[in-house]
């Protein structure tokens, strides 16, 4: 599932209006949403989350789109905080309850578009900056057949410029960076300026980064 995509066109203009068009200095996260993470649930649904925290860490942007399951069919959806392979209590509810009050959240069927901010929920976002950072929070969906969570995603910071995924920016990801900015296929790493579009924007910052600019 590759969440630019020519089938989402309307979804990632919502997005995009929520998200912050200078992203300079911002951070960005990524989570993948799971059977295997909650246990084994045999669910074959399956998510994808991109998320941007701004440069003054006041608020956290972000996207989930879902496959093989509907927000009608979830009974609850939360940022929870623990490492991976533990559970723990909720940080930022997004379904039963919505702790995003201020008007950000949309609903889009197969996915969801929130900002968790320091308006929102007793402004609970700085104590879980250090938590975000060390992928200490994960995303969990909870369902009706499967209440503890049927599908399951770490939340853990990106490497932008990685566009091969190799945990280095270096000359190999030359040709991956090109190729995703002539198809417009979304991928984080290659989201150079984290302005959430893979485009001729990115060109200079992954320069620098190359160059060690970054």
């Amino acid at each position: 599932m590759r969440l630019m995509s020519t089938t989402r066109p309307i979804l990632f203009t919502a997005a995009i209006l929520i998200l912050a068009s200078n992203a300079f200095g911002q951070t960005g996260f990524k989570a993948n949403l799971d059977e295997a993470q909650s246990g084994g649930t045999g669910s074959a649904a399956t998510g994808e989350a991109v998320l941007i925290l701004n440069s003054d860490q006041t608020a956290l942007s972000m996207t989930i789109a879902f496959d093989g399951i509907t927000t009608t069919q979830i009974s609850a959806f939360h940022i929870h905080i623990a490492p991976a392979g533990s559970n723990g209590g909720v940080a930022f509810g997004l379904i039963s309850p919505n702790h995003d009050t201020d008007g950000d959240f949309m609903d889009l069927g197969d996915t969801v578009v929130s900002e968790w901010d320091v308006g929102d929920n007793g402004s609970a976002l700085p104590g879980q900056i250090n938590n975000l950072m060390n992928s200490g929070l994960y995303f969990n969906v909870h369902t009706p057949a499967n209440p503890g969570g049927e599908i399951r995603g770490q939340i853990i910071p990106v490497m932008t410029g990685d566009v091969n995924l190799d945990e280095d920016v270096n000359l190999l990801d030359v040709q991956p960076f090109v190729e995703r900015v002539s198809s417009g296929d979304y991928q984080i790493e290659a989201d150079v300026n984290l302005d959430t579009e893979v485009n001729l924007l990115d060109v200079m910052p992954f320069v620098d980064l190359l160059s060690g600019g970054g």
